[in-house]
């Protein structure tokens, strides 16, 4: 007969913090059920995002921490997910289809988003997500040569249902497919707003636990119609430290805030040049704006990457960085920074 107690080890779950969710799984409210039969524990956990990947660092981290109370032989702890829909600007409900549309967004361009937007995407699906992706730059469609179907077509904007590619477990829709890349967008803004509407209502989205939309940068018609339009439930901000492009990004967080949409995490790019020569480190678009720009603001920085030619050789190439180099610094980064934006996300409160 062991003398191990439930609260035992209630207080060693309690022990182990996540990095992602920035709190124990007690207090976060993961864990589901534990039993303790003789000198064997069973654990229930169940994340508020898909962790197909990262449960298995959970089960074992959280495996040998419980085993190190005396009298335990068998621990198992069981990991599960299910991904609820959270609330968005007052006065919307969420779509019956999508639990959760989450804007890319930058306040100026040149800043990396729509590469983050890809890999983002991609690192998603990798664990276990639903995931779609709106291309809602208009005037410059280039998420379809991002995840190299440049040359496939969807139809067009009069058609009454549009079926999006699959790329990379994603599902894509990009004006892109629909427009030939020579061909100038001179359109004025119902025309855009109408444009904007039918890529998102008219598309066959299926079920999707994350819509990520692209959006471009500063602001205009593309913004005030999916801010009109759309339920958000969040979302993330691209810069880089630089304080041009910082100024551009409190532009947006006030920008998302007046229209009733919070902003759940700040990415920099380009943080960190790192000398192919001699290996120094150099911060050529200066230090720390985004981790500055989160503090001020009271937003998570969900994280950080290096000014690399890998990340824009990749995506020039239709080839993002998470699937050309999977196991690479670069791809890890992503990865991690796609799980700290679901975590993040899953604290927002729920839609009722």
């Amino acid at each position: 007969m062991s003398d191990v107690k439930l609260d035992d080890v209630a207080h060693a779950i309690a022990g182990y913090y996540d990095p992602h969710l920035k709190e124990d799984l007690v207090s976060a409210g993961v864990v589901k059920d534990i039993e303790v039969v003789d000198d064997a524990v069973l654990v229930d956990l169940s994340f508020g995002f898909p962790v197909k990947r990262y449960m298995t660092l959970v089960q074992q981290e959280l495996e040998g921490q419980i085993s190190e109370l005396t009298g335990i032989s068998k621990v198992m702890v069981n990991v599960g997910w299910q991904t609820a829909a959270h609330t968005v600007q007052p006065g919307k409900t969420p779509l019956p289809s999508i639990a959760n549309v989450i804007l890319i967004a930058s306040g100026k361009g040149g800043v990396g988003r729509t590469t983050a937007t890809a890999n983002l995407a991609i690192s998603l699906a990798y664990e276990g997500a639903k995931v779609g992706v709106l291309d809602a730059d208009i005037y410059s469609p280039c998420l379809a040569h991002a995840f190299g179907a440049a040359n496939k077509t969807i139809g067009d904007l009069q058609s009454e249902v549009l079926d999006p590619l699959s790329c990379f477990g994603v599902q894509l829709i990009s004006l892109g497919n629909m427009v030939a890349p020579d061909v100038p967008m001179l359109w004025g803004g119902e025309h855009v707003s109408k444009a904007i509407e039918q890529l998102m209502f008219n598309t066959n989205w299926g079920k999707l636990d994350y819509l990520l939309i692209d959006l471009p940068a500063g602001s205009g018609d593309i913004h005030k119609t999916i801010f009109r339009h759309i339920p958000i439930s969040g979302a993330v901000l691209v810069t880089t430290p630089q304080d041009l492009a910082v100024q551009s990004a409190i532009r947006t967080v006030h920008m998302l805030k007046m229209s009733g949409i919070s902003t759940i995490g700040i990415i920099e790019n380009m943080a960190v040049n790192t000398c192919s020569a001699c290996s120094s480190h150099e911060a050529i678009f200066g230090q720390s704006g985004g981790q500055k720009l989160a503090k001020d603001y009271g937003v998570d920085m969900i994280g950080s990457l290096p000014l690399n030619t890998r990340l824009c050789n990749d995506i020039d190439e239709g080839r993002p960085t998470v699937i050309a180099e999977p196991l690479g610094q670069l791809a890890r980064i992503y990865r991690e920074i796609a799980v700290n934006m679901m975590a993040t996300l899953s604290k927002q409160p729920f839609h009722a």
